[in-house]
């Protein structure tokens, strides 16, 4: 389950979440786009919608907040895996904005020209992503490549342009996994995997996404110290951050380290239950990664009352489609008949 799940949430988060910063803020103050960042963090989508409308209001022609108000819907739908749900509507949005966006780059010039680029580049890899994860692997595959080629050229451009590096380097990582049989292909899975690490000591928010995109290869790769590392650097800043904080609860978990990941399950259980709307998805990760805990440190008893917690709790139809969730879901129903007989 790890892996196939996993690696589409990961390359979700390098080109939709991990991307929704340009390299440097020539237009607007650092502290602007900061604020919209970290409401983005904090998982305050509301939040940073009224700071991206404020600033289109202001300006129509900010190219930087068109692109940041169609991140926040990415990351969103990223954040509930509502693609089942939304990816028709985000795409028809995506879209709209992929052609305004290419009509301003036109008539842009020098550093302008180029962040913008950028953005185009970052929005075929988000439409990519959305059409895969909705059965259209193909397609999703030619926009991903298409997305890779560009950040490859404005690598080209300009080395200094550290924010392509990531993309590139979670592409050819990925790349080369899945390829590894190919002659010289299997090569790209370490050099991409090279990059990532470098990019770790790129500035903020650069950093930030450079742990997101490692955290995920680590979990897929079995490395959970690792993982749980960088994901405890992120929650040091943003303790409420439930991408992170579901990190170090499976982290803990494939690890054998049950009595750690028990309480980080708890918590990821209360974060999703407060949320508006509530997280499903991770509602039910949450308690997934509880009751296994609890079923191996011979815990019988919590594990049949929390499974049936969850299994009795009217999870919308619509989520409990989402793979991965089924077969959480499956999970529990089996653990409960287990610990009633």
């Amino acid at each position: 389950m790890v892996g196939h799940f996993y690696r589409i949430k990961m390359f979700g988060i390098c080109f939709i979440i991990l991307f929704c910063f340009r390299y440097s803020f020539p237009n607007h103050s650092k502290t602007e786009n900061t604020e919209i960042f970290n409401l983005i963090i904090d998982q305050d989508y509301e939040g940073a919608r009224r700071l991206t409308n404020e600033r289109l209001s202001a300006n129509p022609r900010d190219f930087d907040a068109l692109y940041y108000s169609l991140t926040i819907e990415q990351t969103k739908i990223l954040d509930y895996e509502s693609y089942s749900i939304e990816g028709k509507r985000f795409n028809r949005f995506a879209d709209s904005v992929l052609n305004e966006l290419q009509c301003k780059a036109a008539m842009l010039n020098g550093e302008d020209s180029l962040r913008c680029v950028f953005y185009i580049a970052n929005i075929l890899g988000s439409i990519g992503l959305t059409e895969a994860k909705m059965g259209s692997r193909l397609d999703g595959a030619r926009k991903a490549h298409a997305s890779a080629a560009m950040l490859r050229d404005i690598l080209d451009k300009n080395p200094d342009f550290t924010a392509a590096n990531h993309g590139i380097g979670v592409f050819d990582y990925y790349l080369g996994n899945s390829l590894s049989w190919v002659p010289f292909v299997g090569n790209r899975a370490q050099r991409g995997l090279k990059m990532l690490w470098a990019a770790l000591d790129a500035p903020s928010p650069f950093n930030y996404a450079a742990k997101n995109s490692l955290c995920w290869i680590l979990i897929e790769k079995g490395e959970y110290c690792k993982a749980d590392s960088l994901a405890s650097l992120v929650l040091e800043v943003s303790p409420r951050n439930s991408i992170f904080l579901k990190i170090k609860a499976l982290a803990a978990l494939r690890s054998g380290r049950y009595n750690d990941a028990i309480p980080l399950a708890v918590r990821l259980i209360e974060l999703s239950e407060i949320r508006n709307p509530i997280n499903w998805s991770d509602l039910v990760t949450g308690y997934y990664i509880l009751v296994k805990s609890y079923e191996y440190t011979g815990k019988g008893a919590r594990a049949l009352k929390k499974s049936e917690k969850i299994l009795t709790t009217a999870v919308p139809d619509e989520f409990k489609k989402i793979p991965h969730v089924e077969r959480q879901l499956e999970y529990l129903e089996k653990t409960r008949i287990t610990f009633q007989e």
